[in-house]
């Protein structure tokens, strides 16, 4: 797998530290454009200034942005070394326009382990961005991992054309205009992102489903500010992000739904480790399903709803089961009350008359009874006292 870091992310050591942004008085600056990674770069144009990288693999490689030299026949250079090794050199090619996503340099295979990169600024020439780091690891917890569209997981169906251009991710990407072109990707994680180009209006509109559930969508989202789309595409852009998903093996299938542009630049994958837990108390293979970036199918009002989820479904399941539990307990309650109150009326109502009632049982082989019955009880007559003189 291969692991995507920052060039501001905590494990590359700058030496000096970086300063404010674009300060290049001294050390590191930084600065950063919406076409490259996370939209940050690193830079120096002092020599002998240094970033280190260690990580645990078997590859390692840079990417950055070159610039225009400051002047004609002039070129950067740095110096990459890894463990220690010999440096090899990369030196900037002579280019006539800005290059993103440049690959500057890659060790080849490595042992499996731990590793140290370090990257010497090497002129005092202000053309190398540092972008950048992917390596390759059999260890992906608690990492992002990164997903070219051009990758093997990733499968297409339809009328899909791939693409090449410096602004795109390993300067690939795949365009479809018409509606029905589905792209899928086959990961192991617990998120995954979508990242692309926009270059009209208005945007394509565009079903998600993960696993086999329901679909969401989402209308891939315009720059800010729109009106400037004619003038030259937007790259890396954020189309959308999954809600948190199980660890494991996991299908997420983009369809376009119209013949707006639809271009699949590259997927990230996250790995928290936090969300292991839950697969013991969690059943099916996700926790809510996938959801739209901030840019809503709600900008187009002929877009089915995205709020229309597994998690919505969920709400209005436990709302039906609750009515039906209180209907149930109320039939209960009224039936007891019904019951209760028959038996006290029994209870104060006099006792019945009954005329002729004979106390004893005939028997069936004397129907006379004769001999098979006692003899009534004796009875006094009743002798009312007398007065006492």
């Amino acid at each position: 797998m291969n692991v995507i870091v920052d060039d501001h992310n905590a494990l590359i050591q700058y030496t000096p530290s970086a300063p404010p942004a674009n300060d290049t008085s001294n050390g590191w600056a930084t600065g950063g454009v919406q076409t490259e990674f996370m939209e940050t770069t690193s830079f120096s144009v002092t020599p002998g200034d240094t970033a280190k990288f260690t990580f645990t693999g078997s590859s390692v490689t840079v990417f950055g942005t070159l610039g225009l030299p400051p002047n004609p026949g002039s070129a950067s250079s740095m110096l990459f070394s890894i463990d220690q090794g010999t440096p090899s050199a990369f030196i900037a090619p002579d280019i006539d326009s800005i290059t993103h996503h440049e690959l500057f340099w890659t060790s080849g295979p490595l042992a499996e382990g731990s590793h140290t990169l370090v990257i010497t600024q090497n002129t005092a020439i202000l053309q190398i961005y540092l972008d950048y780091f992917l390596y390759t690891t059999s260890s992906i917890e608690g990492k992002t991992v990164f997903i070219d569209d051009s990758d093997a997981p990733v499968q297409y169906l339809g009328d899909w054309v791939p693409q090449s251009n410096e602004g795109y991710f390993q300067h690939t990407a795949h365009l479809c205009e018409t509606p029905g072109c589905s792209a899928s990707l086959a990961f192991e994680g617990t998120s995954v992102t979508l990242q692309g180009q926009l270059s009209s209006e208005p945007g394509c509109n565009v079903s998600v489903i993960i696993d086999g559930g329901p679909a969401v969508f989402f209308l891939t989202p315009p720059p800010t500010p729109p009106s400037v789309i004619t003038s030259s595409p937007f790259n890396n852009l954020l189309f959308n992000t999954s809600s948190p998903l199980l660890p494991g093996n996991h299908t997420i299938t983009f369809t376009t739904l119209n013949a707006e542009p639809f271009y699949v630049d590259y997927f990230l994958v996250g790995n928290d480790p936090s969300l292991a837990g839950a697969a013991s108390t969690t059943s099916g293979s996700s926790l809510p399903q996938s959801v739209p970036t901030s840019t809503q199918a709600a900008a187009n009002p002929n877009l089915p709803s995205p709020m229309h989820s597994a998690a919505t479904s969920t709400v209005i399941a436990a709302a039906v089961g609750g009515a039906l539990g209180s209907l149930v307990l109320l039939l209960l309650l009224l039936s007891g009350a019904f019951i209760l109150r028959r038996r006290s009326r029994r209870r104060r109502l006099p006792p019945p008359a009954y005329a002729s009632v004979d106390p004893f049982l005939r028997s069936t082989s004397d129907p006379d009874g004769v001999g098979t019955e006692p003899s009534p009880p004796a009875y006094k007559k009743y002798i009312p006292p007398t007065d006492i003189p």
